[in-house]
């Protein structure tokens, strides 16, 4: 996925896109991705961890905090990675990375 990305981002910037939009453009497609993954696995999360934390003696719940939080740390690990591979390959030369084609 890394290679197609990279031909992509070197095609971008032979049509003229800044390092800028190419970041923005790949950013949002791997936000929405990310945004839907912790989407789907909150009310997973919420039913299994409500069912397991009901075999305890001490009742408990699962606060918005534990979503939110795990959210947030998901989405930066995401947005650091995102951002510094597509910052690499927009700074290299597009001549590099479509020499193969």
């Amino acid at each position: 996925m890394t290679e197609q990305k990279i031909k992509e981002i070197a095609i971008l910037k032979t049509y003229g896109a800044t390092v800028a939009s190419v970041i923005l453009k790949l950013t949002k497609e791997f936000l929405l991705l990310v945004s839907l993954a912790n989407v789907i696995g909150c009310p997973v999360v919420l039913w299994a961890g409500n069912k397991w934390l009901d075999e305890f003696v001490y009742k408990t719940g699962i606060g918005s905090e534990i979503f939110i939080t795990g959210a947030l740390i998901s989405v930066t690990i995401a947005m650091v990675t995102v951002i510094s591979v597509t910052y690499r390959a927009a700074i290299s030369n597009p001549a590099d990375s479509l020499r193969s084609e």
